[in-house]
């Protein structure tokens, strides 16, 4: 294995290009909420519901 210096880990050579992904509404009133200190998950999906970012009878389909 190959060792740099400190200085060649900051040049920008050693710098690649990170792909932020774009964030839903949705994720950013969860990140939001979970910011504000929210912590349980009944409270951020009642005050999803309240603000209308998501149904009371929506259908989830689950994660396969």
């Amino acid at each position: 294995m190959k060792q740099i210096s400190f200085d060649e880990l900051l040049t920008e050579d050693a710098i690649e290009d990170i792909e932020i992904p774009t964030l839903s509404l949705l994720h950013h009133d969860i990140m939001a909420l979970l910011e504000s200190g929210e912590t349980s998950a009944l409270e951020i999906f009642e005050k999803l519901i309240v603000s209308g970012r998501i149904l009371k009878d929506a259908k989830v389909k689950p994660f396969v």
